[in-house]
């Protein structure tokens, strides 16, 4: 014969009813390891929990999605305690208050923050979303990195390649390598009204004119009988 479940009083069976569901405030975290899986201890009314495990978005482990963050002390969260039992309640954290209350109050936007200054936020009427990091935010795919602070931007990377038709730098810009370019170069006289090269300077094929005169190679001049010398040796 199946066995038979205890019979319990009306004030037990009220007990157990009132425990599956209680509202409290994270008191404690323990970030836990491999062996000793991370927990928190809850202060609900008089009691303080045992180490329960919180809910977390997704704990597929190192091979599915995972999300971790832990519950900050002091955080509402609710309890559930299948049958009653606090001893095996799982905490439900997330719960807004007074003493810790939304980041954004608008209906349109969606907002993470991670901390008094770093945040992202998503603006579903101006399909806006905004990044604001006060130390540095760093990207990287296989070998290239890319490191953004608020002293510079450093791109590290095997190859770059812009596809645009048409680019604006508006400071200086300094080449440590080659400088290759494949459809001839155009600009105007920099600070001073010059343009300077310094080290030797190679021209090979096409020619060289000065205020529409040659100077090239292929240039010639008056001789003192009224016609042309010859081209340069």
């Amino acid at each position: 014969m199946p066995a038979q479940a205890p019979e319990l009083s009306p004030v037990e069976l009220y007990r157990l009813l009132a425990n599956m569901i209680r509202a409290g405030r994270v008191e404690q975290v323990r970030t836990g390891s491999a062996a000793d899986p991370a927990r928190c201890r809850v202060r609900t009314g008089e009691l303080l929990t045992t180490w329960l495990p919180w809910v977390s978005p997704a704990a597929g482990g190192s091979g599915q999605t995972r999300h971790w963050r832990t519950p900050a002390n002091g955080e509402p969260c609710l309890l559930l305690a299948p049958g009653g039992d606090l001893a095996q309640a799982v905490a439900l954290p997330g719960l807004f208050s007074d003493d810790m209350p939304q980041g954004a109050v608008s209906e349109d936007v969606e907002r993470h923050d991670f901390s008094e200054s770093d945040f992202w936020e998503h603006n579903r009427q101006s399909s806006t979303l905004r990044f604001e990091i006060a130390a540095a935010i760093e990207l990287k795919v296989g070998g290239s990195v890319l490191h953004i602070t608020p002293e510079g931007t450093k791109l590290t990377t095997p190859e770059y390649t812009v596809d645009s038709p048409a680019s604006t730098f508006t400071g200086a810009v300094t080449v440590n390598g080659l400088l290759t370019y494949k459809a001839g170069m155009a600009g105007n006289a920099g600070q001073g009204g010059s343009n300077t090269i310094q080290g030797g300077f190679a021209v090979t094929g096409g020619t060289i004119t000065h205020n529409g005169k040659r100077v090239d190679d292929g240039h010639t001049h008056p001789d003192a009988h009224g016609g042309n010398t010859g081209v340069p040796n």
